[in-house]
């Protein structure tokens, strides 16, 4: 994975950033280019598990990967949810923690990926 600098601000909600520079990363030699002011949380773990796995951490550039491919959808949930575990794998997060966040997307992204309101 190639990273550019993510740069972002915290929004008044405390929970949500807005990206204050276009952010550019490849993954599996693909390259993506998130614009300036794009939205995320992160990743949007319940707060329950926040101790485990907070919503900002180290695979935090492949949660705002995730959210721009959801949102956008110009690739299928497969394809989005696949990118999101290579991206981690690439950013050094561990196998376990990688592969609890993949399956929890694909367990629980539909309700995200196909909400027609969806939003961050």
């Amino acid at each position: 994975m190639t990273m550019h600098a993510m740069q972002f601000e915290l929004m008044p909600d405390g929970r949500r950033a807005r990206l204050t520079a276009q952010y550019v990363t490849e993954v599996d030699g693909i390259y993506f280019v998130i614009p300036k002011n794009f939205v995320t949380d992160f990743a949007s773990i319940p707060r329950l598990f926040w101790r485990v796995l907070p919503p900002l951490g180290r695979y935090a550039p492949a949660a705002v990967l995730h959210d721009y491919l959801y949102l956008t959808q110009r690739y299928s949930r497969r394809d989005a949810d696949r990118f999101f575990e290579l991206a981690m794998r690439d950013l050094g997060v561990s196998w376990t923690k990688r592969k609890t966040m993949w399956l929890a997307v694909r367990l629980f992204g539909w309700v995200a990926y196909y909400d027609v309101g969806f939003q961050l």
